[in-house]
C-alpha cells in the first residue's frame, strides 16, 4: 500500500463519520481522475491528498454547500498532483540523480525531530498505517525531488536588487506607517459580586485617581492595590497600540496627555486607573527597519511568478486529460 493509499484509508473512515453524523453525500473512490502522459493520477490520490479538509468541511456544511466545497478542494489537489507529475518527469527527462544520501539525511532528520531518534518509534507507526519503510522512503524521496526541482528552475532564478526594494518602499509610504502608541500604567481593581462592595469599590478608585493625581507614586499604588498581572512592575505596560486595547480603555485614554490619568474606567469584571506615561505619533517606518521585510516579499512575489510561468509551460507541452472533474455525488 502506497502512502496515498493509507490517507485514502483514513479519508474513508472520515466519510464513514460523516455519514454517521446525517449527512447525504456519496463520492465514487476508484477510477481515473486524471491523465498527464499517459500516467493516471486516481481519484484515491486526491481524495487521499484532501481527507483532512474533507473532515473539517464535514463539520461545517451540510448538502450542497458541502459539495461546493468538497469540490473546490478536490479541483485544487487534483492541479497539484498534475503539476507534480510534471514535475517528477521533466526530472526524469533530464536525467536527475539525487544521492541516496540526501534521501538518509531526510529520513534521519525526521526520525530526530519526530521519533526523538527511536527509528523503531517509526516502524511502529509505518506498521500501524500498512506502510512498508520503502513506500514511505520512495515519497521522501520524491518530495526531495519536488524541492530540488523548484529549487533549480525557480528560486536560483529570484534576483531581487537593491534597487528593487528601494523602489517597492517609495512608490508604496503608506504600506510603511507604523501606527501610533501609547505609554501606560494601570491598577487593575478586581470588582466584587456584591452591589455594596462594589459602591465601595468605586469610591476607593475615585479617591485613589486623586490621589495619584496630586503626586501620589503610581508605581507603590500599583504594587500595594492592582491585581493586575503587571503590578509587581508597577502596573507598566510599556507601549501599545490603543488598538490592542478594549474599547473602553481605548476611549478613555484618547484624549490624554502625557502624564493624565484617566478616570477609573469599569467594565464587566475590572476597575481601571491608567496613567498615560507618553504617546508616539504615528510615523513612517525608516527603511532600515523594513528592508529585509520588503525583500523577502518582492523575492515571494518573483518565486510565484516563476513558478507559474515555469508550470504552464510545462503544461503546454504535456497532453492533459480531466477524465474525473467531479466525484462527488450531484
Amino acid at each position: 500500500m502506497t502512502v496515498r493509499s493509507c490517507l485514502l484509508a483514513l479519508w474513508v473512515a472520515a466519510v464513514a463519520v460523516t455519514a454517521a453524523r446525517g449527512a447525504e453525500e456519496r463520492v465514487l473512490l476508484d477510477g481515473v481522475a486524471a491523465m498527464v502522459d499517459g500516467e493516471a493520477i486516481t481519484i484515491g490520490d486526491v481524495l487521499a491528498r484532501i481527507q483532512g479538509v474533507r473532515r473539517r468541511l464535514a463539520m461545517r456544511y451540510r448538502g450542497e454547500e458541502l459539495r461546493e466545497k468538497s469540490l473546490e478542494a478536490y479541483r485544487k489537489a487534483m492541479d497539484a498532483l498534475i503539476e507534480r507529475t510534471l514535475v517528477l518527469e521533466l526530472y526524469v527527462e533530464q536525467e536527475g540523480q539525487l544521492p541516496e544520501w540526501a534521501v538518509d539525511n531526510r529520513i534521519n532528520e525526521i526520525i530526530h525531530e519526530m521519533f526523538d531518534d527511536d527509528r523503531s518509534a517509526l516502524m511502529e507507526t509505518l506498521a500501524e498505517d500498512h506502510l512498508t519503510y520503502d513506500e514511505w522512503r520512495g515519497d521522501i524521496r520524491e518530495q526531495l525531488i519536488v524541492a530540488s526541482m523548484r529549487q533549480e528552475h525557480v528560486y536560483k532564478r529570484v534576483n531581487v536588487s537593491a534597487r528593487d526594494v528601494q523602489d517597492r518602499y517609495r512608490e508604496n509610504l503608506d504600506d510603511y506607517r507604523v501606527a501610533g502608541s501609547v505609554q501606560l500604567r494601570m491598577i487593575v481593581l478586581k470588582k466584587p459580586t456584591t452591589g455594596k462592595a462594589l459602591n465601595a469599590l468605586r469610591e476607593k478608585a475615585a479617591a485613589l485617581r486623586e490621589e495619584l493625581i496630586a503626586g501620589g507614586d503610581f508605581e507603590a499604588a500599583a504594587r500595594t492595590f492592582s491585581a493586575g498581572y503587571k503590578a509587581q512592575e508597577g502596573g507598566d505596560w510599556g507601549w501599545v497600540d490603543p488598538r490592542d486595547l478594549r474599547p473602553e480603555l481605548r476611549d478613555a485614554l484618547q484624549p490624554l496627555e502625557a502624564g493624565d490619568i484617566a478616570a477609573p474606567v469599569e467594565t464587566n469584571e475590572e476597575i481601571y486607573i491608567v496613567k498615560v506615561e507618553g504617546r508616539r505619533d504615528e510615523q513612517l517606518a525608516d527603511f532600515e527597519d523594513v528592508q529585509d521585510e520588503i525583500e523577502k516579499a518582492l523575492r515571494a512575489e518573483q518565486a510565484e511568478r516563476l513558478y507559474r510561468a515555469w508550470i504552464d509551460a510545462l503544461r503546454a507541452s504535456a497532453y492533459i486529460k480531466i477524465v474525473t472533474p467531479n466525484p462527488f455525488d450531484e
